[in-house]
């Protein structure tokens, strides 16, 4: 964890600067987005150590696995 944080390549900023401004191809920059409602409930479940249950799942269950039974 460490070597990740300490690295670089991860303090680097995702605001763009004059020489990526107009850059949407060549992956320059990070482009921020939201999670997805799923991925931040099982997070939020997994920081609390409280787990919620979901209907038609069996139990302990992660919300990103209703998407896969849901395709």
């Amino acid at each position: 964890m460490r070597t990740i944080m300490e690295s670089r390549l991860y303090q680097l900023s995702s605001a763009p600067n004059e020489t990526n401004l107009a850059d949407s191809r060549n992956f320059s920059r990070a482009y921020r987005r939201r999670l997805p409602a799923e991925v931040l409930l099982d997070a939020v479940d997994d920081a609390t150590g409280v787990p919620d249950t979901f209907a038609a799942t069996p139990v302990g269950a992660r919300a990103t696995q209703g998407l896969e039974l849901q395709n």
